[in-house]
């Protein structure tokens, strides 16, 4: 079982060091290992990450896709312990 022992605030600190506070559609995309431009807006238009609406540009707070990486981590660690 691996379980995530940092909290928001070391995550932060220690996540993306390189991008700013407040990121675009294509930095999401290379944050998230490099996914499609299609299922990032997937993402974010099933509010599955938390985001802004500037105009018709999508900005996301970083400290959003740090919590959405670690809700699907923490999602990972549930479904595997159903499985042992």
């Amino acid at each position: 079982m691996i379980q995530s022992n940092l909290n928001s605030r070391e995550a932060y600190r220690l996540l993306f060091p390189g991008y700013p506070d407040v990121v675009d559609i294509h930095q999401l995309c290379e944050m998230l290992g490099g996914i499609g431009i299609k299922t990032a807006y997937k993402l974010l238009q099933n509010n599955e990450i938390a985001h802004l609406k500037v105009g018709r540009a999508y900005r996301i707070p970083k400290c959003h896709v740090i919590a959405y990486l670690q809700k699907c981590g923490d999602s990972v660690v549930d479904s595997s312990d159903s499985l042992a």
